[in-house]
């Protein structure tokens, strides 16, 4: 009877290894690499596009800084031809309205050359 018994308990156990061996092929279907390899490929357009979005903000910035600087720079230049021919027919060009309309002019520049540089080292810091 013992050995009887000793035989159904170890049917049982092996009953209930294959059992188990089914259920681990039944979970093998499930594969969560696949999620991985999605995150992946997000993380990758994520990356292309903000990096896309950098050199965007900085190529903007730098051709603003260019812009801002030449018109100060031409702006400078006609304000000297300005004093000169004022000072040829005995002006002081100081006291003109477009001497301070060029100062008001050249405030807002030379705030925006230093606010543009500012914006610049912030892009830098990104890239």
């Amino acid at each position: 009877m013992k050995k009887i018994y000793t035989q159904l308990e170890k049917a049982k156990q092996e009953f209930a290894e294959e059992v188990a061996r089914v259920k681990k092929v039944e979970l093998a279907d499930y594969d969560f690499k696949r999620y991985m390899q999605d995150y992946d490929k997000s993380f990758t357009k994520f990356r292309s596009a903000y990096k896309n979005g950098i050199n965007t903000a900085k190529s903007a910035t730098d051709k603003h800084f260019e812009e801002v600087f030449d018109i100060l720079d031409k702006a400078e230049k006609e304000m000297d031809t300005f004093g000169n021919k004022a000072k040829e027919i005995g002006i002081d060009f100081r006291d003109t309205k477009q001497y301070k309309e060029f100062q008001d002019l050249k405030k807002i520049l030379l705030s925006r050359k230093s606010d543009i540089s500012e914006k610049q080292k912030e892009i830098s810091k990104l890239m």
